[in-house]
């Protein structure tokens, strides 16, 4: 009990008391004994008093003295957990905006990838387009080029044609004039020694002969024009099947570099998007492996802080430990009652206690790191777990980009083959087309030969009817012309019979046309046969006679009525020089069907 000064001074006054009283009376010692017993009671009680209430002070002193190491312990626990959160929130913070900034920078490229895919897909088949245009454009002009130059070899052909066919109508013309011109001078020779009537006969019959020749001969030109005409038809239908043919294959090329043009487009759209796919999937692997790595980042921040807790809760323990062996040492010191001691370490206890309670209270990063230290290490587990499962779901995931990769390369097979068969249509189409056009030229060709044919067929048909015609026209002018023989020689008969009598005959037309005017009119009117016949009669009257001459005919012809026709009358005449002279007129008319002519004896 020496460390207690208040301790030590009370034996010393209990020591000095008995010596005051022993040198006293005996009444006055027993009532100072009493008094001094009542004192020392009061004494005992008051000190008791006063160590009991100093006690109460010192333990209040070393509750408070407690509460506030224990408060600067919670305090700098405090500020430790919060530190230790606020890196911790920080750490996670920053962890997962460079995670959300490498999850942005990626869709912000990938955007740009897309774009970009998107600017080539369209600039492909801008390609595309253009390079279809430009051979859309190319087979146009060879389609032109081959068009005119087909069409220049056929008007070659024309020109040709026509020059032999000018030619074959000039030797045609040419031998038929020669033909003609060889009869002519036949004939002329042959007539030479005939008589002039003979002669004159030859004449006609040969200018009949070659008058029916001239029909024939132009009969057979126009018949070679015909053929001529067919002929260059028959060469413009097989140039317009040619040129048929040529704009349908040069058509059919155009729709197979279409039909090219399409199915390339199609496959660059497919290729595109199986490569987009893939390409989407390797994005989606890759962000789930940002994903794991920043679940293994934020694992490591979760494992690191709690270490850290774990440590902080390990010094807390030693230095609540060595607290609580120091107030034993310090409680030791003092000669208190075990139940002085039990009380303070209660209290000790209880203010750590409330100190950690507290603590939970106020930070609950604090309680929730010291406190659940097993769960949290059970969600760490969970974590393992997760990243376990998106490690099993990246090993998974390659399988699908391994498919895409299959598709892609049977779709590249599938694209070749389909351009072969796509060649093998085009050329079977191509082929057709060429086939038919042959066709179609040999079907023309069968066709005008069988036209031909039947032109030539018609034609000999027609020179034959012709010749038929000829011939009988030959005989029946054979006919006319002995009937005209005969006649003429009757005529001649009778003429040199009118030329021989003393009188003269005249005989006139309905009009008053001269037609015969004999040799004793010659002399009668002083004007020759050659210049009498076609004159009008009233030449040969005196003018008063001559101005009404009309008149009396056209009477006549209206009413049928006249003194003159059929008696003898004495009239008078005017010679070719004016001379009138007397004479006898006996008139009379003669009508045969058509023949009407008034004859007059003079």
């Amino acid at each position: 009990m020496s460390g207690c000064p208040v301790a030590q001074d009370v034996p010393e006054r209990e020591a000095g008391a008995p010596a005051d009283v022993e040198g006293g009376e005996v009444n006055t010692a027993k009532r100072l004994a009493e008094m001094a017993k009542q004192v020392r009671e009061e004494k005992e009680q008051e000190t008791a008093q006063f160590f009991d209430s100093l006690w109460g002070e010192c333990q209040k002193i070393e509750d408070v003295s407690k509460k506030a190491e224990i408060e600067v312990l919670r305090r700098r626990d405090n500020a430790f957990y919060a530190n230790s959160d606020s890196l911790e929130a920080i750490e996670i913070k920053r962890t997962e905006e460079q995670i959300e900034s490498s999850v942005k920078e990626r869709a912000s490229r990938g955007n740009v990838n897309h774009t970009l895919s998107t600017l080539t897909r369209d600039l492909g088949a801008m390609h595309l387009q253009i390079q279809n245009l430009q051979s859309a454009e190319m087979l146009t002009a060879e389609l032109n080029a081959s068009t005119n130059s087909h069409r220049t070899a056929f008007n070659s052909r024309v020109e040709h044609l026509e020059a032999a066919h000018v030619n074959e109508m000039s030797s045609l013309i040419e031998a038929q004039e020669r033909e003609a011109a060889d009869r002519r001078k036949l004939v002329q020779m042959s007539s030479s020694l005939m008589s002039d009537v003979a002669r004159e006969q030859a004449l006609k019959e040969l200018e009949s002969e070659l008058s029916r020749k001239k029909m024939v001969d132009k009969r057979q030109i126009d018949n070679l024009k015909e053929v001529q005409q067919m002929e260059l038809k028959h060469l413009k239908e097989v140039f317009q099947i040619e040129i048929q043919g040529i704009e349908d294959r040069y058509e059919q090329l155009l729709t197979n570099r279409t039909e090219t043009y399409e199915i390339e487009q199609q496959h660059e759209v497919e290729a595109r998007e199986a490569q987009a796919k893939l390409v989407q999937m390797k994005e989606e692997q890759e962000l789930k492996q940002m994903k794991v790595a920043g679940r293994q980042e934020l694992r490591r921040l979760h494992q690191l802080h709690r270490m850290q807790v774990q440590a902080m809760e390990k010094t807390q323990k030693v230095a609540r430990k060595a607290r609580e062996k120091a107030w034993d040492t310090r409680l030791n010191l003092c000669d208190f009652t075990a139940e002085a001691v039990r009380r303070a370490n209660e209290v000790a206890e209880n203010e750590g206690d409330a100190g950690d309670e507290e603590c939970s209270e106020t930070d609950s990063s604090c309680g929730s790191e010291s406190l659940s230290a097993p769960s949290h290490s059970k969600s760490v587990d969970g974590d393992e777990l997760s990243s376990a499962a998106i490690d099993r779901g990246d090993d998974v995931g390659e399988e699908p980009g391994s498919n895409v990769q299959a598709e892609i390369r049977h779709l590249e097979n599938r694209q070749r083959e389909e351009i072969s068969a796509q060649l093998r249509s085009h050329r079977a189409a191509i082929a057709a087309t060429e086939a038919a056009t042959m066709r179609n030229i040999t079907q023309a060709g069968k066709r005008q030969t069988k036209e031909r044919k039947a032109l030539v067929r018609k034609h000999a048909e027609e020179v034959e009817v012709v010749a038929r015609s000829h011939r009988r026209e030959a005989e029946a002018q054979a006919s006319v012309r002995n009937a005209e023989a005969r006649i003429m020689l009757e005529q001649r008969v009778m003429s040199r019979l009118l030329d021989s009598v003393v009188d003269g005959v005249i005989s006139i037309t309905p009009n008053g046309n001269i037609v015969k005017f004999n040799t004793a009119a010659e002399r009668m009117f002083k004007y020759s046969a050659k210049e009498a016949l076609g004159k009008n009669v009233n030449i040969l009257m005196p003018e008063h006679i001559a101005v009404q001459h009309d008149s009396y005919l056209n009477r006549y012809m209206d009413s049928g009525v006249s003194k003159l026709i059929g008696v003898t009358s004495r009239q008078v005449g005017r010679r070719k020089n004016g001379e009138i002279f007397p004479m006898e007129l006996s008139l009379s008319e003669v009508k045969e069907a058509e023949y009407h002519a008034f004859v007059a004896i003079l």
